[in-house]
C-alpha cells in the first residue's frame, strides 16, 4: 500500500476543513474544567512564570475552540474576545461560561484571515489552532500593534496510543508538526525578540466509545481514509479500560512562544 502524506498547511491535518467539520468536532473536544492540576492550569502557570499577567487586561483569543483555556483566562482578565470560525465551538464555550457565571467574554464567529479587530487588545492568545497554521496567519499575528502575543505550537508531532498504530497500519505519514519552530523562524527573520517556554507531557482522555469512534473516524477521513464500522469497533476494544471508558494516551511536545509586537 502506498504512503498517504498529509500536506495540510503548517502541519495541521484539518486546516482546510469546512466549518461543519469543526461544528461536529465540538461534540468531542475537551471542555472547560475547574481542575487546578489540569493541562490548562499548567499552561497558564507557565505563562505567568514567563512574566505575562492577564489581570486587568483585554485579551484576544484566536481560534478559541470550546473555550477550555478562554474561560480560565477570562477569570483573570478584564475582558476577552473569543474568536473562532465554528458556531458549534462557540456554543460550547457560551454554555460553559454561563454555567460558571463568567460574563466578560465576547464571542466572535469569524475567520481570522478576514478578521479586523474593532479595538486594540493588550494580549493576543493563540493556542494550537489551525487559524494561524499557514505563514500568512502567523505573519498577521505580527500586525496586531502593541500586543503581547502568547503563541502555543508544536515542536514535534504528538504520539497517540490510538492513532499512531492506525496511521502505520494504513500507510499514513502525518505532516511533521513544528508550528512553534515555524513561528520562531518568522520572528527571527523579522528581528523580533522572543522567549520560548517548553511544554511537554501526556494527555489521558477517557471517551464514550461512540465519541472516540467519531474522533478517530474524522481524523482518518482528514487523511482521505474511510474506516469500516466493524473494523473500527474491534480495533478500539483494546483501549477499553476497567472503568468502561475508552482511553487515548497522547504524548505532546509543545513550545509557548512569547513576544511583544512593535
Amino acid at each position: 500500500m502506498g504512503k498517504v502524506k498529509n500536506t495540510g498547511a503548517g502541519g495541521f491535518p484539518a486546516v482546510n476543513k469546512p466549518v461543519g467539520f469543526w461544528d461536529k468536532k465540538s461534540a468531542v473536544y475537551p471542555r472547560y474544567n475547574t481542575d487546578e492540576n489540569s493541562y490548562e492550569a499548567r499552561v497558564l502557570g507557565l505563562i505567568k512564570s514567563a512574566g505575562v499577567d492577564f489581570a486587568g487586561k483585554s485579551v484576544l483569543d484566536i481560534g478559541c475552540g470550546s473555550g477550555m483555556l478562554t474561560i480560565k483566562i477570562a477569570l483573570l482578565a478584564d475582558r476577552v474576545t473569543a474568536l473562532d470560525i465554528s458556531p458549534g465551538m462557540l456554543e460550547v464555550l457560551s454554555a460553559d461560561a454561563e454555567a460558571h457565571d463568567v460574563r466578560n467574554i465576547e464571542r466572535v464567529c469569524a475567520d481570522f484571515a478576514k478578521y479586523v479587530p474593532e479595538t486594540r487588545h493588550d494580549i493576543v492568545f493563540c493556542s494550537m489552532t489551525p487559524a494561524v497554521a499557514d505563514e500568512a496567519g502567523k505573519k498577521k499575528l505580527l500586525s496586531l500593534e502593541g500586543a503581547t502575543v502568547v503563541f502555543t505550537g508544536t515542536r514535534e508531532s504528538a504520539r497517540s496510543n490510538v492513532m499512531n498504530p492506525l496511521f502505520e497500519e494504513r500507510g499514513v505519514v502525518p505532516y511533521p508538526l513544528k508550528t512553534a519552530i515555524a513561528m520562531k523562524n518568522i520572528l527571527d527573520f523579522e528581528g523580533i525578540s522572543h522567549e520560548t517556554v517548553p511544554l511537554e507531557g501526556t494527555w489521558r482522555v477517557g471517551f464514550e466509545r461512540e465519541k472516540l469512534e467519531f474522533a478517530v473516524r474524522s481524523t482518518m477521513e482528514g487523511h482521505g481514509i474511510e474506516l469500516d464500522d466493524g473494523f473500527l469497533r474491534e480495533y478500539l476494544e483494546k483501549f477499553k479500560g476497567d472503568d468502561g471508558r475508552w482511553w487515548e494516551v497522547t504524548d505532546y511536545f509543545l513550545e509557548i512562544v512569547i513576544w511583544k509586537n512593535p
